[in-house]
């Protein structure tokens, strides 16, 4: 298995710019999907705080991992716990 960096990988899934490391995340990814032109059923948001819940809002598919916060869990559609090797399979196949 070789492992891909993440200029192989479809930028809809990852790049340097999709990790927001702010608190005020929401406006962070409206610049994102404006300057990409990406729609909503072209965006995944995976988080873990009630910060992450405006990411939530604006993707078409919303992960809250590792979290018992039930804002949070409330505003995704999906929760995972613990090991997270589904987390992959499930952006991928949605």
């Amino acid at each position: 298995f070789k492992q891909k960096t993440a200029y192989e990988i479809p930028l809809r899934l990852v790049g340097s710019e999709m990790c927001i490391r702010d608190s005020n995340k929401g406006p962070v990814m409206e610049k994102m999907i404006e300057k990409y032109n990406f729609s909503k059923n072209e965006i995944a948001a995976v988080g873990d705080t009630v910060v992450d819940i405006p990411t939530f809002e604006r993707a078409g598919l919303s992960i809250a991992v590792n979290t018992e916060d039930e804002r949070v869990i409330s505003k995704a559609n999906y929760h995972l716990k613990g090991d997270l090797t589904e987390l992959k399979s499930l952006i991928l196949n949605w």
